[in-house]
Formats: C-alpha cells, structure tokens, sequence
C-alpha cells in the first residue's frame, strides 16, 4: 500500500530535513551568453555528510534527478551547475564543484525564469531542503537577468521565504565561497514545525513541535493558539519533557490538551532573541497558519480520473485542449470543496485553492481544467500536469488539517490517455490489508462513470518483489497477459524510473500467451527495487512513450511479494507466499495468510507517523500468547516486546521508540510482528524526528 502518500501529505507541517545542508544561493538567470545557471549548497553542520546518491530536481519530478558526489564538511560549500562545461567557463577558479550537471547540453532540467523550485533529496528520496522562488514581490527581480545572484542571507534562516533572500552584491553571485549578502547576527531561526497526530480525535492530546535557535544563544519560543477566541501565546519548551526530545536540542514542544470535537485549532510559532529580533513558523505567520479541526472525517471525495497530454479530447471554455483532474464524490451527500486543495506535487498540500462555494454533487464528477488559465473561470486550477508522469492529489483545506484526502502518482502518458479509477474511486473500498489503484484506461469518461472503459494494455505488472532476509537475487517483476489474445513485446521497456524509461528493452520475438506470465530478475533486468518504497515500476511500449502499467509502491516486507488479485484485477494485495510465474489468489486467500487465526484485522499504529512513541493497536478473537518484534526496512529485529497472555478483544502495546540496547531508533520505516500463538499479522509505521 502507498504509505508513503500519507507521510507526503504531512509536508505541510513536517519537514522531512534532519541533515543541516542547505539551499544557500541560486542563480536562475544570468547575463551571460550562454546563460549559466547554477545552485550552491552549504552545510551548516553539525557534521559532514556524504552526499553520494543524494539529488538535486526542479518542481516536475519527471525530470532526471542530477545526483551528487562526496563529502560536504561543516561550512563547506558545493556549487551544482546546470552544464558543468560552461559554468567552468565562466567561473574557472571554483573547485568545489560537483562532477555532474543538472541539464548537460540541455538534456535535463533548467531553472524557470519565471519562478520554480529547486529540491534537494537525500540517498532515500526523501526531501531535504526546498527553496520555490520567484521573480516578482515579495521576492527580489533583478536575479532575473540582470546580472546578480539569488543569495540567501543567512544560512539559518527560512530558506522558502522572500524576505530570507537578497540579490548579491556582486554580479555574477558568489559561487562556492560565503555569500556577499550574509548577516550574521541576524534574526533567530524558526523551522520545522510539526504536531504529532495528523487528525486530531476529541481524547487526543496533540504535541507540537519547532526547531529554533540563535547565534547568541538559545531564544523564546511561543506557540499562539486560537480555538476561537483569537491568537494567544503559550510558552514552548526544550527540556525533554513536552514531547520535544532531548533537552537542549533546539527542538521544542508542547502538548496540547483534548478538545471537542468540532473544534477549530489554529496556531503558529514565534522565536525571540536577545536583541528582540524574530521569526516564525510558518515563515509567513501571522497571516499563515498551521490548523486541524479535532474529529474531522475527510469526505468521500477522490481523484477520480485525469489526462495530462489532451491533444484532440475535450475543450474548454476557450476551445483550448488542456489536461483535466476529475473528481469524483463516492459520498451520499453534496460536498463543498471550498477551501481544500488540489496538487500536482505531492509534497506541497496547499498548491491551489479550490474557490469557495464550488460544490460536488452526491455521487457527481466535477472536471478541472489543469491549464493555469485562473481568468477563464472557477474550475481552471493554477497548475498544469506532465505527460511523462507526476502526481495529483486532493489536500483538506487549512483549517481541516490540510493532509491528503486521495491522491496517487501516475506514469508517461500518451496524447489524450487516460488514467483513473477502473471501477471509480471510492475510500477503503477492499480494507486496509489491500488498495485500488488508478488504471491507464481505453477512453477518458469526463463527467461519468468509469466502468464503461477497459484496461488499456492486456498485459500488466503482476506482481513484484525486493528484499527477502537471506538476501541473493531477490528483486523480480512478472508481467500478465489479463487479456484472451497473444500480444508480441518485441521492444517494450521497463524501469524503475520515468525519467528513463529504456533501461531494460524486452528482447524482440518475446510474445506472452493468453493468460501467461513473464518474470524477469534483477540480473537479467541491469536494475532492481529499493525496499523502502521510494521507487516505481513503469511498463511503457516500444515507442518509450506510451505507458502500458504503472505501479507506486510503498515499503516491502522481506520474503513477501506485492501484486494484483488473481485475474490481473486493479486491486493490489501483498503476498507472504510470492508465487513468480503463476496465478496470484484472490481476496479470501490473502485474508487468510495476512489476517490469521486469533489476530484480527491489521495492525495499526497509532498516532502514525509518530515521534517519540506510537501505540501498536489490534484485536484478538481469543486469548493468545503475544510477542511483537520491531523489524526495520532491513529485516532486522531491532526491538521485542513481550505483552504476554492477553484476553480476547481490542488490545494496545506501546512502543517508546527505543531500540533493544536503549538507544533511539532511527527515523524510518519500521514493521510491526505481532504474533499471537502460531498467528501473525504486520502492520507499518514511520518514525519521524
């Protein structure tokens, strides 16, 4: 199941950083011919970091990712260039430069002059640092080809807000060396904001957290807090002892106490230092807000359906062929989508606003045009989507906690291809031991159901595989002809990228029967699959263009293999008896391997992600000797917990965090065992610092 969706919609109040290797300065259009762009890295410390498989993307994640190399020590600088050519050029004295460029001979991507986002990943594909500027207020113009460089002005500060940065004094920017706009005795920081349960219950008590420090010394932080009576001030602490951590780490916390539901939380962070100055969190706080409203149930309403290549499909208003999202209310009620948000980035929740009283019908279809044409109407959304594959997701608005409703990834498109729910979205329509997911279908359906079109491609990515713990070659894919007819592959592609999506060529004269399967292996494929549930499987024809099957795939359980129900049905199981070259079961079989005997219904974490402890929630049918191990994304036992004889009926195990040598785990994926006599069950968590 797609558990990473879920941590990605938490971006809005949880930054995904924990290395201190910042977005420091960028230039986005120079005056020079040719034009010479460039990004500057910085680590503000504590420690180096190895920055091998580490990367560098624009705001389209379809592009190819520029991976970077070595070591980055504490203070030390790494300047990436668009064409590593003619930046030496340009600037032949800077050497710490890193060995590939993102968009060589302009086989890659550049930066927008217009305003884009320059993304920094680190070797697991989480996010480590985002900068999205512009070139008109609040942010500094003159970057925009006249000459000077986008610097930030102190590497501590909020490197996503405008007033952070400064055009650079010098023309042409500072390239690997301190910037000419610094300031050291600046502002506090005020970062990182999170709170703990992403949809507050009326007994939940809510921890919130920032980082925050200063040159001069540890600062003031407070929380301001409305639950209806106006913004007031509450103290934040970093002593260990307010769901902050460790003392004196820089983080602090409070605990928010239960509220009832209905109730509307909105806050925001302030740091104060010694001279007065301040920052916030949100960068743009008071104005910008964090929020959740305590007992809010998100409404049945999906990314239903979407094209983003429309070449002769439908048009709009203006007779123009744009991309669409639909959505689609599966609820018996109408819904008001004022407010909410929709994305085509699934790390940035709050991209466009749906306008206020835009309404979907109980059981309706409502179509926006992607086509950033706001002047055309209500339904044209400020974003346009990419036919060689990204996102789209549906956000709550601010005030409802601003997490992901539905959405999911998709793969390369060809013009007018759709893709969507086979058989329409509809929440937790199989469970929680099982997902739907979205299909490239025969004909788009804009504004009905879409039963009445078929799977585009017979054959489909089956079933799949990445880690096992006596490890070997363990990485496999098998295709399935679903369909009645023999179809050749002669030249069809799979990768676990989209960006490229040749890197293995299905030898020509392969033809798959009816009904037949076709497994390949890492080493027959030249690649394999990340265990984590950073990577995708893309099945596209021979013209590598065409995408045939997509799947976005979460984190693995070693020895356990992930696919479709039999039958090559658009429902996705996970298998504890992979079965390469052969039928999968059907849903009553996984049932019976993956929910057995006393243990009923899936485990479940709770809250998830989680920091410092989550409490591990399942039912018993009879009473049963309990253990539970912690396994990491690894395989390995980290942690046992011995609940022992339990009673049948609901049960609750609390995990601290801590590994079996008392130490703090590491953030990361984690895996749940529970066994209960000869029965087990797995449930998954992510532990987030």
């Amino acid at each position: 199941m797609r558990h990473l969706l879920i941590v990605l919609a938490l971006l809005s109040f949880a930054a995904a950083a924990q290395a201190d290797i910042v977005i420091n300065e960028i230039m986005y259009n120079s005056a020079y011919d040719p034009d010479v762009e460039w990004v500057e890295l910085h680590n503000t410390g504590p420690a180096s970091v190895d920055l091998h498989d580490w990367y560098l993307l624009d705001s389209d994640t379809s592009h190819p990712p520029c991976f970077l190399e070595g070591i980055l020590g504490v203070g030390q600088y790494l300047v990436v260039a668009a064409d590593v050519g003619v930046f030496q050029d340009r600037y032949p004295d800077v050497e710490n430069l890193n060995p590939l460029g993102f968009d060589p001979a302009g086989n890659g991507f550049g930066l927008g002059n217009g305003g884009d986002s320059v993304v920094l990943y680190d070797d697991g594909g989480e996010v480590v640092d985002t900068v999205t500027y512009d070139d008109s207020s609040p942010w500094p113009s003159s970057p925009d080809g006249g000459g000077p460089s986008l610097e930030l002005i102190n590497p501590n500060l909020d490197n996503d807000v405008a007033a952070s940065w400064d055009p650079s004094v010098d023309i042409g920017g500072t390239p690997g060396v301190i910037n000419s706009t610094y300031a050291a005795d600046g502002p506090p920081v005020c970062r990182d904001g999170r709170r703990d349960i992403a949809l507050p219950q009326a007994d939940d008590t809510v921890t919130i957290t920032v980082r925050a420090f200063d040159d001069g010394g540890a600062p003031t932080v407070e929380l301001f807090m409305d639950i209806g009576a106006g913004f007031n001030p509450v103290t934040m602490f970093d002593d260990g002892l307010h769901g902050d951590g460790a003392a004196a780490d820089s983080t602090f916390g409070i605990r928010l106490s239960p509220q009832p539901n209905g109730t509307v939380v909105r806050y925001y962070a302030r740091a104060t230092d010694g001279l007065g100055q301040t920052n916030f969190w949100p960068g743009d706080a008071p104005a910008e807000y964090r929020a959740y409203t305590v007992g809010f149930t998100a409404p049945a309403v999906g990314v239903n359906e979407i094209v983003a290549d429309n070449a002769t499909g439908d048009v709009d208003e203006a007779g123009e062929h744009e991309d669409w999202v639909e959505l689609h209310n599966a609820g018996p009620v109408a819904v008001d989508l004022g407010g909410m948000f929709l994305s085509d980035d699934l790390h940035n929740s709050d991209k466009w606003a749906i306008p206020a009283g835009t309404v979907i019908p109980a059981g309706g279809y409502l179509r926006f045009w992607a086509d950033k044409d706001l002047d055309q109407g209500v339904l044209h959304a400020d974003m346009k989507l990419s036919a060689g594959g990204e996102a789209i997701g549906l956000f709550g608005s601010r005030d409802q906690g601003n997490t992901l409703i539905n959405g999911w990834q998709f793969g390369p498109c060809a013009p007018d291809a759709a893709v969507g729910y086979r058989h329409d979205y509809a929440p937790a329509a199989h469970g929680a031991a099982h997902r739907v997911f979205p299909e490239y279908l025969t004909a788009s359906t804009p504004g009905a159901t879409n039963t009445t079109a078929g799977y585009f491609s017979a054959v489909c990515i089956n079933e799949f595989h990445t880690t096992s713990a006596g490890g070997g070659v363990d990485d496999w894919v098998e295709l399935h002809n679903r369909g009645t007819m023999a179809v050749d592959l002669s030249g069809a592609f799979l990768s676990d990228q989209r960006s490229e999506l040749t890197k293995f060529r299905i030898p020509d004269g392969t033809v798959l029967a009816a009904g037949g399967y076709l497994v390949y292996d890492e080493t027959t494929l030249g690649f394999g699959w990340s265990s984590a549930g950073d990577d995708v499987i893309v099945f596209a024809a021979a013209d590598s263009v065409t995408g045939l099957d997509f799947y976005d795939f979460g984190p693995q359980t070693p020895d356990v293999s992930e696919g479709r129900l039999e039958g090559g049905q658009d429902i996705w199981a996970f298998f504890p008896e992979p079965t390469p070259g052969a039928a999968n079961g059907g849903l009553s079989a996984v049932e019976e391997r993956v929910l057995p005997g006393p243990v009923l219904g899936p485990v479940r974490a709770h809250p998830n992600p989680f920091n410092p402890s989550t409490r591990l929630r399942f039912t018993l049918n009879a009473p049963a000797e309990v253990t539970i191990e912690i396994i990491d994304v690894a395989g390995r036992r980290v942690r046992t917990l011995r609940p022992g004889a339990l009673e049948a009926g609901p049960q609750t195990v609390n995990w601290n965090g801590e590994l079996e040598n008392g130490r703090r785990a590491a953030s990361g994926t984690y895996f749940a065992r529970v066994r209960a006599n000869t029965d087990v069950a797995v449930g998954r968590m992510l532990l987030i610092k």
